[in-house]
């Protein structure tokens, strides 16, 4: 392989282009991670990330924020969510490859998992309330707003993560309660109805050995799909 990043934050490769992106890397040369710096391979290529003419290898380093905590890919870009902002990334070719291009600013992402998108639209969690993004940052009128913010765990914040059930229209977003350390209550956005629902899970202790009374808990959901 040639200059492929040793340490990585985040990664993805684009459906829409074939690159393998890299974000929250270390760059040529160097040991050390810039949270702030995207990298990709060349085209259809995972193992050769050296920018030279004949090849889209590249890179380039975001100016507002100080580190990336979440990606989310679109059917028409890459939107890059740092600590306070929201970064549009698109494939425009060579010899550029990818356009930047900051669309909002003061947005606080909850976690690098909390975002989602959607039938075209982006819905994300963020320290204060519920937004979508179809161009722009709209809030959501959320309507449990209060009894999920008023009690959630904000120290483990990371383990927030979003799912979407796309046969009956729903995002869902598990997080932890103020009582607990893992995700154990979750609520629920008809984005067809706009309507909301909250519910919870039991986090009972995992124990194999008692099948009936097994309690099997969410940290992870990948939508239904048809291959």
């Amino acid at each position: 392989s040639s200059d492929t990043p040793t340490i990585v934050n985040d990664f993805l490769v684009s459906s829409r282009d074939g690159h393998c992106i890299a974000f929250g890397c270390n760059d040529i040369g160097y040991s050390t991670v810039n949270n702030l710096l995207v990298r990709w391979a060349t085209q259809d290529n995972p193992f050769y990330w050296t920018p030279e003419v004949g090849n889209t290898s590249g890179g380039q380093l975001l100016r507002e924020g100080s580190e990336i905590v979440g990606v989310v890919e679109t059917r028409q870009e890459i939107l890059i969510f740092t600590d306070s902002s929201i970064y549009s990334m698109r494939f425009v070719g060579p010899p550029d490859t990818f356009s930047f291009n900051l669309m909002s600013s003061n947005v606080k992402l909850l976690s690098g998992r909390s975002a989602i998108s959607v039938s075209g639209t982006v819905f994300y969690m963020g320290s204060d309330g519920f937004y979508s993004y179809a161009g722009n940052v709209a809030p959501l009128n959320c309507t449990v707003e209060k009894y999920v913010f008023d009690d959630i765990n904000l120290e483990v914040n990371k383990k927030v993560f979003a799912g979407s059930n796309s046969l009956f229209n729903e995002i869902y977003w598990f997080y932890p309660s103020s009582g607990s350390t893992e995700p154990d209550r979750y609520v629920l956005f008809n984005y067809v109805e706009n309507s909301w629902a909250v519910g919870s899970f039991d986090m009972g202790v995992f124990d194999d050995s008692t099948p009936s009374t097994t309690v099997y808990n969410r940290m992870c959901w990948d939508d239904a799909s048809v291959f």
